[in-house]
């Protein structure tokens, strides 16, 4: 199993600096799974990957913060795999990030380290955040009526979500490329509260998301696109495509199988729509 490390030596000293926060690891990785067998096999998965990048720990760095990292990439990936989402690099070496987990885990953490916590949660958050757009969608496809509000009109469909919720939501024109305007429903998503419009190609569904105040350094997870000068971040979960990129502090999500092109098109249009009811 360990054929990748090519001295006693340095399997010794692994142990040396990384056995103490054994502990540690598997209370974090419980918090992240909340179920025990998971969690030792994250905790496992985790040790192989440290022992077998090792030479790539800085002796002088933080040790913790590294192996934490090890392991919250670990889990995304297992997040990203499960949804067939396009697995993204699984090292970063720096330790950015990581010890959100300690706070939970009961253990004390440096000034440095409650920066990194920070940024974990975040990441995991997004992840999260994303599956569960993509869990709304299959939801609501599964119903005859998914619409709260039924309504082929652009300006109803926004005055209602203005008298429901006080937002001001961009409903785009999508018909100049086949795609109609059902209605929309308030839903709620991994604890946020999320507008929802509902739009038809056919028989295909398509969701927009919007999700208001998900943090000014929480950008969506994904893996990136740029489309027309224009930066998005890409998905696929469970057979689904998402187009994901936050304005502000709001994050919007186009979930569908329709393919990448029809999705960054219609994005564009929504951002046109913002763009044009921001001048209003």
């Amino acid at each position: 199993m360990l054929r990748w490390i090519r001295n006693a030596g340095q399997v010794s000293e692994f142990e040396d600096v990384a056995l103490v926060h054994l502990d540690l690891l598997y209370r974090a990785a419980l918090r992240l799974t909340h179920n025990r067998a998971e969690a030792e096999d994250l905790v496992q998965e985790t040790w192989l990957r440290a022992l077998r990048h090792f030479d790539q720990f800085d002796p002088g760095s933080n040790c913790r913060a590294w192996l934490l990292t090890i392991l919250r990439n670990a889990f995304l990936n297992r997040l990203r795999r499960e949804g067939r989402e396009i697995i993204e690099s699984d090292m970063v070496a720096d330790g950015t990030g990581a010890a959100r987990l300690e706070e939970a885990s009961g253990t004390h953490s440096s000034p440095e380290e409650d920066f990194f916590q920070a940024m974990l949660h975040a990441d995991v958050d997004r992840a999260l955040l994303i599956a569960s757009l993509v869990d709304k969608h299959l939801a609501y496809a599964q119903l005859e009526g998914p619409a709260e509000f039924s309504s082929t009109e652009r300006p109803a469909v926004a005055a209602w979500f203005r008298q429901r919720t006080g937002l001001r939501v961009p409903v785009p024109d999508l018909s100049p490329a086949g795609i109609q305007l059902v209605g929309a429903r308030i839903a709620e998503a991994d604890q946020h509260k999320v507008a929802y419009l509902l739009y038809e190609k056919g028989h295909v569904l398509m969701s927009v998301f919007m999700v208001p105040e998900v943090g000014r350094h929480a950008p969506p997870a994904g893996r990136p696109m740029r489309f027309r000068g224009q930066e998005y971040l890409a998905q696929e979960r469970q057979g689904l495509r998402t187009i994901s990129w936050r304005d502000g502090q709001t994050l919007f999500s186009l979930v569908s199988t329709l393919d990448y092109n029809a999705l960054l098109e219609c994005a564009e249009q929504l951002r046109a729509e913002r763009a044009r009811e921001a001048r209003l």
